[in-house]
């Protein structure tokens, strides 16, 4: 069955450990999840390129609401400005995901005419005493 995006979650947390507290100001969330391209070409490939995956690159982009107020606003922007690691997990809703400690490498303010102000946030994994982490979903079949 389909599994609706609402049903999403992201949390935050200090570096070094799966991320244990929810952002609930984000509204969308896009998990970058793509490997580099090797080329293994060779003579006797007759003329047609090979390629390999090589190194995998992942990368978390989500948009916040404009709450400067708010806790897990301020744990991103904190963890932005002082360029510290932040623990991110997003997941599925069912327990499944990406977990990981990431630093933000962009956070610009939008200030649209008709709407509220937002910040599109871009994580990439850093160096880290703890691996990315693929999680498998703890149940529920989606809708």
């Amino acid at each position: 069955m389909a599994k609706y995006s609402f049903e999403a979650d992201l949390f935050y947390g200090e570096a070094g450990a799966t991320a244990s507290s929810k952002l609930d100001i984000y509204k969308d969330i896009t998990v970058n999840d793509e490997m580099t391209e090797i080329d293994v070409t060779m003579r006797r490939s007759n003329g047609v390129k090979n390629s390999e995956p090589g190194i995998r690159s992942v990368s978390l982009e989500f948009e916040l609401v404009y709450m400067p107020n708010d806790a897990g606003y301020k744990a991103v922007r904190d963890a932005y400005l002082n360029r510290k690691p932040i623990a991110l997990f997003a997941t599925d809703g069912d327990g499944g995901g990406i977990d990981v400690d990431c630093k933000i490498f962009q956070f610009p303010v939008a200030r649209p005419l008709d709407g509220v102000l937002t910040v599109s946030v871009v994580a990439k994994p850093c160096i880290s005493d703890r691996d990315l982490a693929d999680t498998e979903p703890t149940g529920g079949e989606g809708k």
